[in-house]
């Protein structure tokens, strides 16, 4: 039994004994086949038992295991239900690894792990020191068998070892040399991949492999399998080598090497990351530059290659960010993806006219390219090919079918004709670009979505006759914008596609435009006239919000709109064509077909706005951002009010709420100046924060009234206070009648009521008006009061008097 105190003080780690490992500490996956497997641990421990099984479901894998104090695991056991192991798994935990007898595919020994019958050495700790001999029987070196055993300085590989696995040795920093046996006949990938080795050595009867110099040879010699890491100053390759194998030199640090004429294959990544390398010459025996070759060559600033090389590989020269003059082969054919990403020093290329091929992302984020001129034998423009380039003077010729995806995203450029010959325009394939112009040719069809997004220098856009789509922001905050003519064949304009084009004052829609999205013209500030088309069919929600447009005209055709449509601080009406069988205006408010729903007030609209009869439900966001609405008469028939229906109603301070309304949804009148709401009905189901933001509510100075006799009232109404509508007249005080040439009374009730006394001559025919407002301010006990007097009764022949809401 362990425990682990932390000592900071003294910065000491003092282990006391420690209890057992509680299984719910694990991190785990569980498998398909309803077993568990181990990733990991969640707390700090020292010896690691890896349970059996895990919540009643056998444990059977370890991967990729996970310490949060890594470096003090001293041992992990390992349970006889264990059957597959990850050859990364214990890459970084170094404790002595020890297996149940009883497991059938593992065992151990001197704290090393090996398959049962101990053919494959699985994994080394790095807790292990000094020198270590691979035990007689081994065949097989596991992949990453001994990585980051940093503290092993000699490694001793007995005769009957066959394969050496992937990263075998790697980061072994203190590992000098290495000899293999006369057994090895395979080598996997970045076996010796470790700083500190300076000689491989090679039995000199193995059969596969032999060593010069300390370097890794084929048998014959013709392949260059591995140089040591450690070597430095110069090399130069012997002539026999006619191949240079995968990751030769990878992170060599010589600086630099020699290849003779005899060489005719370079592998992939032969010279990655070779970061002492400053120029290098490539030999004309080469036709063409693997994969990452000379990637994140960081110091490389020349390399000559012959005119031989027809093809240069993926990542060739990513990163080489030295890199300003490169010679480009005359014979070169296709150049691979990111073949030349992030070389921020080359500052110009020039290509022969037959490379047919330039692939994704292979000039990106070449800060300082400035002329480039794309070949007649490209097509294709592929994705993300010049992002981050400055190229302002780039021509786009009429041979390129396509531009792909963000080819062209935050370059700098300057005017631009696309020609007629691309039909395909990528997804923000000008995005974040300081284009100033753009001319699209008719060969393109949709204006992909974000493809000219935040293009903030762009002043003037042709769209081309073949348009027919502009897609979700394709022009979204182009502030700098003016003039955008649709064409006829554009069918849809999608959400946002214009979205914050703060500049754009005209706007001339096609007579094919049948839907509009969600956004596509918000916040365009210089709207202030806009005629939409006869064809149009649908406008979605706040697509025209934020426009300076005064008026709008709806087309007959318009079957769908979409809430805060033409949300304008500036709009004053709403007209509708009568034609139109789903909606229809009524003194230049939006409502559907039958008045029945309310769809959208003006915000410029000012005064207070007495609403139809007809109408049962004012819609989400009907009355939202109507900062000029001063007073509201809502339907007798209104039965729901929609979510934000009145928010950010910054004027109005009072509403009744007839007792129709059984529905109110969420922050109906959010974010206004409500003090007084008055329901007259029964409590209606309400959404969530009614009254978020409302400044009153936070001075605590707004009121929620009720009337006698209804039901289903809490303490609360959204938060706010609830009090009963309850004046009354009072007739026996001694304040009522007529007094000093005046007819007054005490009116009592709930503290802070606001009362409208009204009057009347006939009761026969009674026409009521006004006399007087009363608050029942003067506090009595518990109640209000206030006293009423009218000083011309006498001008009457009767006088009948009543109290109503405000």
């Amino acid at each position: 039994m362990m425990f682990v105190m932390k000592a900071w003080k003294f910065g000491l780690l003092l282990l006391l004994g420690l209890p057992a490992v509680a299984s719910a500490y694990f991190s785990f996956t569980i498998n398909a086949d309803n077993t568990v497997t181990i990733t990991g641990y969640s707390e700090f421990i020292v010896d690691v038992n890896i349970p059996g099984t895990i919540d009643g479901l056998p444990v059977t894998g370890i991967a990729d295991l996970y310490f949060p104090a890594a470096g003090y695991v001293a041992t992990i056991s390992i349970p006889a239900s264990v059957t597959n192991i990850t050859p990364n798994a214990f890459s970084s935990v170094g404790g002595l690894i020890t297996v149940d007898p009883n497991n059938p595919a593992y065992s151990s020994s001197a704290g090393v792990l090996f398959n049962k019958d101990q053919t494959v050495l699985v994994r080394c700790p790095w807790r292990i020191t000094g020198s270590y001999t691979v035990p007689a029987g081994v065949t097989n070196i596991g992949d990453f068998a001994f990585y980051y055993c940093a503290n092993l300085t000699n490694i001793v590989i007995p005769d009957g070892v066959i394969r050496l696995g992937n990263s075998a040795f790697a980061a072994c920093s203190k590992l000098p040399d290495i000899t293999i046996p006369e057994s090895v006949t395979s080598i996997g990938s970045n076996v010796f991949y470790t700083s500190s080795l300076t000689n491989i050595g090679v039995a000199s009867n193995n059969p596969a492999y032999s060593a010069l110099a300390g370097v890794l040879f084929s048998k014959d010699l013709t392949v260059l399998v591995q140089c040591p890491i450690g070597k430095t100053g110069s090399y130069t390759i012997p002539d026999m080598v006619t191949n240079l194998g995968n990751s030769a030199f990878f992170a060599c640090f010589l600086t630099n090497i020699t290849i003779p004429t005899n060489v005719t294959s370079l592998g992939d990544n032969v010279f990655g990351s070779c970061y002492g390398l400053t120029s290098i010459s490539i030999p004309s025996s080469i036709s063409s530059i693997g994969n990452f070759d000379f990637y994140f060559c960081q110091n490389l600033t020349n390399v000559t290659l012959p005119n031989t090389v027809t093809r240069i590989g993926d990542f060739a020269f990513g990163g080489c960010n030295g890199l300003a003059g490169f010679s480009v082969p005359t014979n070169l054919v296709s150049i691979g993806d990111s073949a030349f990403y992030f070389c921020a020093g080359l500052t110009n290329i020039s290509l022969p006219d037959h490379v047919t091929h330039i692939g994704a992302y292979a000039f990106s984020e070449c800060f300082n390219l400035t002329s480039f001129m794309i070949p007649g034998g490209v097509t294709q423009i592929a994705d993300g090919t010049f992002t981050g380039c400055n190229l302002p003077d780039i021509m786009i010729p009429t041979n390129i079918i396509s531009i792909g995806d963000n080819a062209f995203g935050y370059c700098t450029l300057g005017n631009l004709v696309i020609p007629d010959s691309v039909t395909n325009l990528g997804n923000a394939a000008f995005t974040h670009s300081t284009l100033t112009a753009i001319t699209i040719g008719n060969g393109v069809t949709c204006i992909r979505s974000n493809a000219f997004e935040r293009c903030w220098s762009l002043k003037d856009v042709a769209l081309g006759a073949g348009v027919t789509s502009i897609e979700r922001s394709a022009f979204d905050d182009c502030e700098k914008l003016t003039s955008v003519m649709i064409p006829d064949n554009v069918t849809n304009i999608g959400p946002s596609a214009f979205i914050t084009c703060f500049s754009l004052t005209n706007l001339t829609l096609g007579n094919g435009v049948t839907s509009i999205g969600d956004f596509a013209f918000a916040s365009c500030y210089g709207l202030t006239d806009i005629t939409l088309p006869a064809s149009l069919a649908s406008i979605g929600s706040s697509a025209f919000s934020g426009c300076y447009i005064t008026n709008i005209f709806i087309p007959a055709h318009v079957a769908s709109i979409g809430g805060n449509a033409f949300a304008s601080p500036y709009l004053d009406a709403m007209i509708v064509d009568p034609a139109n069988a789903h909606y229809s205006s009524l003194d230049g408010v939006l409502f559907n077909k039958s008045q029945t729903i309310l769809l959208e007030y003006p915000l410029h609209r000012p005064g207070a706005y007495a609403m139809p009869d007809t109408v049962t439900n004012v819609a989400d966001y009907a009355f939202a951002y109507c900062g000029n609405l001063t007073g509201i008469s809502l339907s007798d028939k209104l039965t729901t009010i929609g979510s934000y229906a009145f928010n950010n109603c910054g004027s109005l301070t009072t509403i009744t709420i007839p007792s129709s309304v059984n529905f109110i949804g969420d922050q109906a009148f959010s974010w206004s100046s409500l003090n007084r709401i008055y329901l007259l009905g029964n409590a209606p189901v309400i959404g969530s924060d009614l009254f978020l933001g409302d400044i009153y509510l936070a001075n605590n100075n707004a009121f929620v009234y009720y009337l006698p006799g209804t039901t289903g009232w809490g303490a609360t109404f959204g938060y706010l206070p609830l009090v009963l509508w309850n004046p009354q007249v009072q007739t026996g005080d001694g304040s009522f009648g007529a007094q000093a040439n005046q007819f007054g009374f005490n009116i009592t009730g709930n503290y802070n009521l606001v009362v409208v006394v009204e009057a009347a001559s006939d009761l026969a025919n009674p026409v009521w008006f006004p006399v007087s407002t009363n608050t029942l301010d003067t506090s009595v006990g518990t109640n209000g009061l206030s006293y009423f007097s009218d000083s011309k009764w006498m001008n009457h022949s009767g006088r009948y008097y009543r109290l109503r809401l405000p």
